[in-house]
């Protein structure tokens, strides 16, 4: 049976003239407003009182046809994978996100539930980025999304990277979401030996995203700080939590734009995921 299912968006706001907007492989991203899917969520709170029988004021949904209903919990769903690009390319997590999926076109519900809600870790993150979606924001998806698609979820290290990065952004615990970034920086940043193992992805960071000589410092600071924590979470020392929260939001920042900026480059993506180009490519920096 094919479902079409919608991801309601609460935090999002519609900056396009346009009412709905293809961003390839079936993902169709609209204007709440107005929409078939907007009919169906109102009448669900009126006779199945869905949201205390209280609408919400979404603004944004897209929706995409699955052969099942309501698999979303997991990097490897197509609902998890498109809402995590798009937190990517945002650069803020989603918030509360309810799904409806139906047969026939929004017309009759099939299954309505929340997926996603707030956490703890995303109070403490920087919301100042622009929560929109217009022309700039569907540009960075649509590229990303086609390059993340043809990844190989069994060998690449980038898939591996953006799955921990899902992780991360879906934990209620602060260190775990700690764990799953410090994951993440590893599978992109790592180098080829464990000699001086969080100077080099430090370094290897600040490099790869520092505009200029003040970036990469501070880049390499927060980084380099962050590692130190890393270790303390993974061998059990006691940790300073006024240190996690300073760092995680910081390090969550850099994480995002790491991989925002390899999945918007086909030749990034064929370096980052082969371990030798990689090595090559970290190994030029390490002598200027």
């Amino acid at each position: 049976m094919i479902y079409k299912t919608a991801i309601l968006l609460h935090i999002l706001d519609w900056d396009l003239n346009s009412t709905d907007v293809d961003v390839g492989f079936g993902i169709q991203f609209g204007k709440f407003e107005d929409s078939n899917v907007e009919r169906l969520y109102l009448q669900l709170c009126r006779e199945q009182y869905i949201d205390q029988g209280d609408p919400y004021n979404y603004k944004v949904y897209f929706a995409h046809a699955n052969e099942t209903s309501g698999e979303y919990d997991g990097p490897y769903s197509e609902t998890s994978q498109i809402c995590n690009l798009l937190t990517l390319a945002l650069g803020a997590p989603l918030g509360m996100c309810r799904e409806i999926s139906s047969k026939d076109d929004f017309k009759t519900p099939h299954l309505s539930q929340i997926i996603y809600k707030y956490n703890h870790f995303q109070e403490h993150l920087n919301w100042d980025a622009e929560l929109v979606v217009n022309a700039g924001t569907v540009e960075i998806l649509k590229a990303i999304i086609n390059n993340f698609k043809k990844l190989n979820p069994a060998r690449s290290l980038i898939f591996n990277a953006v799955s921990n990065f899902f992780y991360a952004w879906r934990s209620n615990y602060d260190e775990q979401a700690c764990i799953y970034l410090a994951i993440a920086l590893e599978a992109l940043l790592s180098p080829n030996s464990n000699t001086e193992l969080s100077h080099r992805i430090a370094h290897n960071a600040c490099r790869f995203l520092g505009n200029d000589r003040k970036e990469r410092e501070e880049i390499y600071k927060i980084t380099k700080a962050f590692y130190n924590l890393r270790s303390k979470l993974i061998h059990g020392s006691i940790t300073n939590y006024d240190q996690i929260m300073e760092i995680s939001p910081k390090i969550y920042a850099i994480v995002n734009k790491i991989l925002v900026k390899i999945l918007l480059d086909g030749q990034l993506i064929e370096t980052f995921d082969d371990t030798k180009k990689r090595g090559q490519f970290f190994n030029r920096w390490l002598f200027e």
